[in-house]
């Protein structure tokens, strides 16, 4: 074959070869975006219709929970069992023939029906009755049962008054929601009510054709169900005579504490048809010519219809029958819709179900290829369907086809061009060796030099070939200062000579040797020249005849052994033996290094064993990855079955993992040189993930290119699993003590109510006679029944917070009021123990603000309490200005001259029971929670706290709150209160001379015996005439039978509650156009928001528990001063 043909068949394996890579490569390339995009456009897709789904399914349940809460629903539930009490109450316990017969004649031609002769004996006396009186009406009006509302007739059981109340109200609800049907049912599992009037009407669901339905499901789980919940039945036929698929949504209607029915609406199908085909606008959705998105339900079948069936119904249906599935097409031919009747194959849903998110191509429900994004949505009440957004795989890649044909035209034009470049560069290329070769043929044995005329690459090689035959004369002497440096070489050096041996073998004969192999041997040039090779030097013969590089020992006449490392070359010989040069490398030193080398390398493997730490080297510029054994053992690869790459480890990354991954080795090639992150690896033998801890390093050269990534891989899945137990741990201490302070924060009444009675007796025993030891011991009772419930106080404001039932407010109040109640508050306390207490607002501070007063004088009293408390000499000073680091922010500073606080104990000071003092010895009280207290309060107003201290120089709190300044119209005068005190206050009250002439009337209503006597033991020396009651029901009797100037309500009551009551006596006001009463609260429930709870409840005011004579005096003058 000569070198044109050679060029030419080059040429064209090279181009042909370069165009069906590239083209292989492009289409892949293509096909894979193409792929990519379309899976990414569907997952989104899929997930909208999801959230779409659950959120309509959601606005739905919360509507239906509305409607549950109404009176009017709640009413009709009742109004309706007492109707359907009379129909079941006739002489007779079957329904009569007449109605019967009305009622099977209205459903014999109904789908369904068909078989059922006699379909009313079926039905319960009172469904038959209900029905056969609305199909009646209905004939007389010439409209549909639905349009029913009252009857024209006598109506004996008063069921249509009751339906005539509710029956427009739920026909709109069924509207504006777009219900199929809304259904009430009773306790007793009699359906009493339907929107659409239709089969189901009337009937039992604990007996007869309706036992063992859907609705029977929805009527026993909401027997059980608590208040305010909600939850979604799916798909089921509505009885088993008819072929109708319904599914509903449904609550428990309660009254009080009583179950009295269930809310039921009836959802269609084509309502998900809406909803998954977004009104039938795939295009919109971005699901072009043939995507969908369908619903599966958990037995597989369709929740909505096809788009192919919904847009082209004859080619749906002979699809459908071309995949096997022989009674599905008819089926779906006789109830219009996909939905309920075309399926998947079990084991497939339970895959999907499984798995929250899928991106596959197979085959669909009619077995086309299709690309589909697949995910599951939880509904509420715990149904799962699958959701599945698909599309033709054709689809998706049909844009590359087009310029697949284009790229086959324009490569086969590419590859005519090369082969005819290549056939004129072919000849061009080989005139001149021809010229070359007959003019070397016509030299003979003489070498001269050849005269070459054009500049081409060929004169190069004509020039070369005249050097050499001008250099030819000087070969004798170079080659003799050649042997001058074998000489003085610093290696061991033989020329040996191969010749015949006896029997057809053959033998090395050492004809010369350099100085060094003379001096390691140790004996001269002379005694070794005609010897043969193998009594010095241990060496295969055949590989000294192939040339090959190969290592041999030297045998020293000191009987030393000396490891050569051996390169032979061959010699001409004109007497036609093979001559050799034999070059030895002494090897002493990279054995030593290679023992060390493997020790180094033991001592690694042992500890990546006991670590579990592989290791790994990737080379950028050979595309070549290496792994240690551990890095095999971790992923559990047989080093001896796979090739390392990234793509295989990769490959192994949990796919939520992958882009950490990239996102790693992407920064670590752009010039961040270390790198460490975390990812799961699914191991090859038990396909179990494991948790991964990647480091490594990448280097670069010169010019910053990046050259190579090395780095180590460490399992710590047992470290993973330690840490997740920990936080398990954590979670389950963090309930426990919300579950202590949700217990803590609903016993205020329990604590209060009995410290009322004790710490109101103390009052009533303080103003007998006692003698001097006596008052003292009271005087120290008091004392302690003050401490006591300041505990009580912080322990259940703690409480309160932790279990999040306080709020803060947002209301006007003036700052420079609420500093100077707090000053006179605290200041007789210092002055006691001669320590000086002032306050100063900064200049651009608005005494008009807005937030929360009641939750900021809280922080203030604490602070300043805590401060008094560790003071004993000189000053208390609490300080407002603008936060000079935070915008909008208010900075108070409440700072002392006390004590102070060891550096040591400083981290204990907001901690919870916890005190910078806590040996048996301390010197001041208390129980630590004070602090905690305002730093939660700070943080619930949003703010933050911390504090500065040096002991026994003193300590300053900081704290900030959002400074917002109220509007000029809230900005409302602020009329100053004479300074006296409450005491002061109330002993003038109780001097005042009240009317001789009439007593004011006291209503006390309160179920605890000890509160009543405390309270009427209080006033058994003034004008009052006190009235007691013992629940909030006889309180309501007496106020309606009696007049009363003032009421004291308790909150919590048997019978009914203060709430309660007080609701009924302000309707009892209104309707009987009484005069107002003031009604106030009295409860142990002692935070602001329990305030606001009385007095959206109808009172006048609220006094907690344990309540002060003086207190009560005051509120009594107050509103009976008229």
């Amino acid at each position: 074959m000569t070198i044109r043909v050679r060029i030419l068949l080059f040429t064209l394996l090279i181009v042909t070869g370069a165009m069906i890579a590239a083209g292989t490569m492009g289409y892949k390339v293509g096909t894979s975006s193409l792929q990519s995009g379309h899976s990414e456009r569907l997952i989104q897709i899929r997930l909208n219709r999801a959230q779409a789904l659950k959120t309509d399914l959601e606005n739905l349940g919360n509507n239906l929970l509305v409607a549950a809460e109404m009176g009017r629903v709640r009413d009709a539930v009742l109004s309706f069992h007492a109707n359907f009490k009379k129909i079941n109450d006739g002489t007779s316990e079957i329904a009569p023939a007449k109605d019967i017969r009305i009622v099977s004649s209205y459903y014999k031609n109904k789908p369904g029906f068909e078989e059922e002769k006699n379909i009313a004996a079926r039905l319960s006396k009172p469904a038959v009755i209900l029905q056969s009186m609305i199909l009646q009406e209905a004939e007389r009006n010439e409209s549909t049962p639905r349009n029913v509302t009252a009857l024209k007739t006598i109506d004996p059981y008063g069921y249509f008054k009751t339906h005539g109340d509710i029956h427009t109200f739920m026909s709109d609800y069924a509207d504006r929601f777009q219900m199929a049907d809304v259904l009430l049912i009773d306790k007793d599992g009699v359906v009493v009510y339907s929107v659409q009037k239709g089969f189901e009407l009337g009937a039992n669901l604990n007996t007869g054709i309706f036992s063992a339905t859907r609705l029977t499901d929805v009527y026993r789980w909401s027997q059980s169900a608590p208040p305010q919940t909600f939850r979604f039945f799916d798909f089921a036929p509505l009885a088993g005579v008819l072929p109708e698929y319904v599914s509903y949504i449904a609550a428990p209607i309660y009254d009080q504490k009583t179950y009295i029915g269930t809310l039921v609406f009836q959802i269609a199908l084509d309502r998900f048809d809406q909803i998954l085909s977004d009104n039938f606008q795939w295009k919109r959705s971005g699901l072009r010519e043939t995507g969908e998105v369908i619903a599966y339900g958990p037995d597989g079948y369709m929740r909505n219809n096809s788009r192919l069936h919904y847009e082209n119904p004859g080619e749906f249906l002979k699809l459908l029958s071309s995949a096997n599935k022989s009674q599905v097409p008819q089926l779906v031919k006789d109830s219009g819709t996909t939905a309920m009747a075309v399926s998947l194959p079990a084991d497939k849903i339970r895959h999907y179900l499984r798995n929250d998110d899928i991106v596959e191509t197979g085959t669909d429900y009619l077995n086309a290829v299709s690309l589909m994004s697949i995910g599951k949505v939880q509904l509420p009440g715990g149904v799962e369907w699958a959701l599945v957004a698909k599309s033709n795989f054709n689809e998706t890649t049909g844009p590359i086809n087009h310029y697949l044909i284009i790229f086959v035209i324009i490569g086969s034009l590419f590859l005519l061009i090369s082969l005819l470049i290549a056939f004129f560069f072919s000849k061009q290329l080989i005139q001149p060796l021809n010229f070359l070769h007959s003019r070397i043929s016509t030299q003979g044995n003489k070498v001269q030099e050849i005269s070459y005329s054009s500049q081409d690459e060929f004169a190069n090689i004509f020039k070369d070939f005249n050097k050499l035959a001008s250099s030819y004369g000087q070969e004798q002497q170079e080659k003799t200062v050649l042997e001058q440096v074998v000489r003085t070489l610093n290696k061991v050096m033989f020329m040996v000579e191969i010749i015949p041996g006896f029997g057809g073998s053959l033998k090395a004969i050492i004809r010369k040797s350099n100085p060094i192999a003379n001096e390691l041997i140790g004996t001269p040039e002379a005694a070794l020249v005609g010897s043969e090779l193998s009594l010095w030097l241990e060496i295969d013969l055949k590989d000294l005849i192939d040339q090959q590089r190969t290592e041999a020992h030297l045998k020293c006449l000191s009987g030393e052994r000396i490891p050569l490392a051996i390169t032979t070359v061959p010699m001409n010989n004109s007497a036609g033996r093979e001559r050799f040069v034999i070059v030895g490398g002494d090897l002493r030193w990279k054995l030593e290094a290679e023992r060390e080398l493997r020790m180094k390398e033991d001592l690694l493997k042992a500890s990546q064993a006991i670590s579990k730490t592989g290791s790994f080297r990737w080379d950028f510029r050979l595309g070549k990855m290496i792994w240690s054994d551990e890095q095999f053992k971790l992923l559990g690869l047989n080093p001896n079955e796979v090739q390392p790459s990234y793509d295989l480890f990769k490959a192994m990354v949990h796919h939520e993992d992958v882009h950490i991954l990239e996102t790693a080795l992407k920064q670590a090639g752009s010039g961040i040189r270390e790198f460490h992150f975390e990812v799961r690896v699914r191991r090859a033998d038990t396909h179990e993930f494991i948790w991964t801890n990647l480091m490594g390093l990448t280097e670069y050269d010169d010019k910053r290119n990046p050259v190579c990534t090395w780095g180590i891989n460490q399992d710590i899945t047992q470290m993973k699993k330690a840490e997740q137990e920990l936080i398990a741990m954590k979670d389950e201490a963090l309930k426990s003590s919300l579950a202590k302070s949700q217990f803590l924060a609903h016993m205020p009444h329990e604590i209060r109510t009995p410290m009322n009675a004790i710490m109101g007796m103390a009052e009533l025993l303080k103003d007998t006679k006692l003698d001097p030891d006596q008052r003292y011991y009271l005087t120290i009772f008091q004392k302690a029944s003050d401490v006591l419930m300041t505990l009580i106080n912080d322990i259940l404001d703690l409480s309160k917070i932790e279990a999040g039932e306080v709020s803060i407010e947002n209301i006007s109040f003036e700052l420079h009021k609420m500093m100077t109640d707090v000053q006179e508050m605290m200041r007789p306390r210092a002055q006691i123990k001669g320590v000086e207490y002032s306050f100063d607002i900064g200049p651009g501070v608005s005494t008009f603000l807005m937030g929360d007063p009641t939750k900021l004088r809280q922080v203030l009293i604490n602070l300043v309490s805590n401060s008094i408390k560790f003071t004993e000499r000189g000053e208390i000073k609490v300080t407002v200005v603008k936060s000079p680091t935070k915008k909008d922010s208010l900075l108070i500073s409440v700072s002392d001259t006390g004590v102070g606080i060891a550096p040591q104990k400083q981290h204990l000071i907001f901690q919870k029971f916890s005190q910078a003092d806590s040996s048996i010895t301390r010197r001041y009280g208390g129980t630590g929670l004070g602090l905690a207290i305002s730093k939660s309060l700070v943080e619930l107003m949003g703010g933050q706290i911390w504090f500065k201290s040096r002991e026994n120089a003193g300590t300053t709190f900081f704290f900030t709150v959002p400074y917002r300044e109220q509007s000029p119209g809230l900005q409302l005068k602020t009329v100053r209160m004479p300074e006296t005190s409450l005491l002061s206050f109330a002993d003038q009250i109780e001097a005042r001379e009240l009317d001789k002439f009439r007593k004011i009337r006291i209503l006390l209503a309160d179920d605890t015996e000890d509160n009543r006597i405390l309270f009427t033991h209080f006033f058994k020396n003034q004008p009052f005439e006190i009235i007691e009651a013992e629940n909030g029901l006889e309180a309501v009797d007496k106020i309606k039978s009696n007049e009363f100037d003032i009421v004291f309500m308790d909150v919590q009551m048997p019978e009914m509650d203060g709430y309660a009551a007080t609701a009924i006596i302000r309707e009892w006001e209104r309707t009987t156009q009484h005069s107002h009463i003031p009604i106030i609260a009295l409860t142990a429930h002692a935070l602001s928001d329990d305030k606001q709870k009385s007095l959206n409840a109808g009172c006048d005011d609220h006094v907690t528990k344990p309540f002060k004579k003086d207190v009560l005096l005051g509120v009594i003058n107050r509103y009976t001063m008229n």
